[in-house]
């Protein structure tokens, strides 16, 4: 064979290795997207519960109440069990006080984002007993449930002022 062939018979390998590696990118990418657990991972919620109101002698005709749920989520780098290289978004969505909110997030391979939401609540009274409220947190990734946690607050008791 002359040079010209052989020239012609090296790009065509090369042509055709490139297409097969471009075709299992793209199957890799695809497997990723579909399969891929995205290594999500929950590090921890809080939750905070919180009296601003003068505990001692309330003179205001009402109770504050105020709650603030924190959620830590991190994400595993890219391995083959997470070959999902791009960022993913998170949903994270808390109810409190029978209200609810949602943020959504994006978490990159190696990465961790930290979440705050505050609920508050204003009771039409003087004074209070010292209560609790359940915080109830969803973490989504697509349609898919990462975790869902359930946290207490705690708030101190309110006295009604006496001369006010």
């Amino acid at each position: 064979m002359s040079w010209v062939r052989w020239l012609w018979f090296f790009a065509a390998v090369a042509v055709f290795l490139g297409a097969v590696a471009v075709f299992l990118g793209a199957v890799a990418v695809f497997l990723g997207a579909v399969y891929g657990g995205a290594g999500l991972n929950v590090d921890s919620v809080t939750v905070d519960g919180e009296t601003p109101t003068n505990t001692t002698a309330n003179c205001d005709g009402s109770v504050v109440r105020m709650v603030d749920v924190t959620v830590v989520v991190s994400r595993n780098g890219v391995r083959p069990r997470n070959p999902q290289w791009w960022a993913v978004g998170i949903r994270v969505r808390a109810t409190v006080f029978e209200g609810a909110k949602q943020r959504t997030v994006s978490v990159a391979p190696g990465g961790a984002k930290t979440v705050t939401m505050p609920f508050s609540q204003v009771q039409d009274r003087d004074w209070a007993p010292r209560e609790e409220t359940e915080a109830v947190v969803q973490i989504t990734n697509g349609q898919r449930e990462i975790a869902k946690r359930t946290a207490t607050a705690t708030f101190s008791p309110v006295k009604a002022g006496e001369d006010c």
